[in-house]
């Protein structure tokens, strides 16, 4: 009995220590929130600035003067954010996709929103075994492209380059595109173009070729899948680093994770396309749409 009080005890002090700010209550950061707060033994103070920049200041401020004991935010303006005000507080972020603000921040680690580009075509090759040569759409050749580029043919993939300045230039450029085994959106402003997708969706169906969209909504739309980050894993690992902290360990000897990749994939758009996706992949779907 008196064990059961002084453990109740115990979470509720730590329940008032720790702090969790969220960008918003919908969507990846609702999936984020969930999955961190069934991982972890005690109950935390929450904070949301439902994605208004404007409210941040004031809810770091409020912050600093409760002197938590672990501070954890999810997004990237507010793990920047975290950076300028909470220098002496440990900080967990969840679920940001640029990670370099909290470089060199010894109290400061957490969990990227982008699996590596390594675990990315992997999974990509899990759902498209037979793949040997992409198809990779793009306005500018960034980061992005020149990393995927060189991941790519590390792995054995052949890379046509598909460059374009708008949604006209994709279309052109597709009909000289030939024996490529899928059509690769990069996430730029080209591929988030109504027009250019319709232009990726007509090539498709006539080539029957499979698109790798840029989120859900692509392959609701049409695209065979999309890789997504795989939220639990995010919401997990970071209850697991908090734990940590408590236990005593420092911020800046937990390292920066990134979440496994996950999928969406399209059964309807599978079938169209004449292909055999095995009950594996199916299964391992974080979301099929039939």
């Amino acid at each position: 009995m008196r064990k059961g009080i002084l453990l109740t005890l115990f979470s509720m002090v730590l329940s008032a220590q720790i702090a969790l700010v969220q960008w918003d209550d919908k969507g990846i950061y609702k999936d984020i929130q969930e999955a961190f707060e069934s991982n972890l033994p005690w109950g935390v103070d929450k904070y949301n600035v439902y994605g208004d920049k404007s409210k941040i200041p004031g809810v770091m401020e409020r912050l600093k003067t409760r002197e938590y004991r672990i501070i954890v935010v999810t997004g990237d303006d507010l793990l920047k954010a975290a950076v300028v005000y909470l220098t002496n507080t440990p900080v967990v972020f969840l679920g940001s996709t640029d990670t370099k603000p909290a470089e060199g921040k010894k109290n400061i680690t957490g969990i990227s929103l982008n699996p590596t580009p390594e675990e990315v075509v992997r999974t990509v090759q899990k759902i498209l075994p037979k793949m040997k040569k992409v198809g990779l759409i793009f306005k500018n050749p960034d980061q992005y492209v020149q990393t995927y580029s060189s991941i790519l043919e590390k792995f054995g993939i052949q890379v046509e380059k598909v460059m374009a300045q708008d949604p006209g230039g994709v279309n052109t450029a597709l009909r000289f595109l030939s024996d490529v085994d899928l059509l690769w959106m990069v996430p730029d402003e080209l591929n988030r173009e109504n027009a250019t997708f319709k232009f990726l969706l007509i090539s498709s169906q006539k080539k029957l070729i499979p698109i790798m969209g840029l989120d859900e909504n692509y392959v609701k739309a049409g695209a065979l899948f999309a890789i997504t980050p795989d939220l639990n894993f995010i919401g997990r690992k970071g209850a697991e680093y908090v734990k940590s902290i408590v236990d005593g360990i420092s911020p800046e000897n937990l390292p920066v994770l990134h979440p496994r990749a996950s999928y969406v994939i399209n059964l309807k758009v599978a079938k169209k396309l004449n292909l055999n996706i095995p009950p594996t992949i199916i299964n391992n779907a974080r979301r099929v749409i039939k």
